[in-house]
């Protein structure tokens, strides 16, 4: 779709396409995991007060930097890192600050499939996986409520690339061109990587909220009402990781 995501990306043998995420981005997410004693499988909630002082601090000088340099290579640059999730309250405000337009991509994975890839690659037991992707997925959703989004539906995307990728298009406002679509859709996107396809859902808590969600991907709401409600649910699916620490 003409989005810049740049070429120096982070690779590892498990995946073979490569995760399409900035080293640079990444660092500084690690560096604020670090900063509040945390690191990408953290369950307890990041502590939202120290985020200014992260701001005023180190991290927020590094991140303006990085986010300076890369916005001034093109005037429609994407970041992907599922750290971000977690640490929105440090970089809405520093693009606010520095008058940057955000449209945000969420992507909603059937969180069974995702405690199978961890569980394979990270050796995490289901009950950490599934309280995980809870978190990762309400945090999102929260910090961006204020902000242009839309929520994908990973297994969508597999399954119909082409309507998912056009809904994609029509938020962002860019064009649709179909050779770029027939070279994703024929010369990349590969069925036998999705090596994960549970129909089930995964416990109780995740299977509801994660069926709350799924009509979401549709379109996120936009009435005041609603847009309450769903809030509502998320902080409810939060208070539930408790047990978790």
């Amino acid at each position: 779709l003409g989005v810049d995501i740049g070429c120096h990306h982070l690779a590892r043998a498990d995946n073979p396409r490569g995760f399409f995420e900035d080293p640079q981005f990444v660092a500084i997410n690690e560096l604020l995991l670090q900063a509040l004693v945390a690191d990408w499988k953290s369950l307890k909630a990041l502590p939202f007060e120290r985020f200014a002082d992260l701001l005023a601090d180190e991290p927020g000088r590094r991140g303006r930097a990085f986010l300076k340099a890369f916005c001034a290579q093109g005037p429609l640059r994407g970041l992907k890192d599922p750290r971000a999730s977690r640490l929105l309250p440090f970089w809405l405000p520093l693009c606010a600050a520095m008058n940057i337009q955000l449209r945000l991509l969420v992507v909603l994975r059937n969180p069974a499939n995702v405690a199978l890839s961890l569980a394979k690659r990270d050796g995490l037991v289901p009950s950490e996986a599934y309280a995980l992707w809870t978190r990762y997925v309400c945090e999102s959703l929260l910090y961006s409520r204020e902000i242009p989004r839309i929520l994908i539906s990973y297994e969508l995307l597999m399954q119909r690339p082409r309507c998912e990728l056009m809904r994609v298009a029509r938020f962002l406002e860019r064009p649709f061109s179909e050779s770029a679509y027939r070279a994703f859709a024929e010369d990349f996107l590969d069925q036998n990587l999705c090596h994960h396809r549970s129909r089930e859902t995964g416990n109780d808590s995740c299977e509801r909220l994660y069926k709350r969600l799924q009509p979401l991907t549709e379109g996120l709401p936009d009435t005041e009402r609603e847009s309450s409600r769903l809030e509502r649910v998320l902080l409810s699916a939060l208070a539930g990781l408790s047990p978790f620490g």
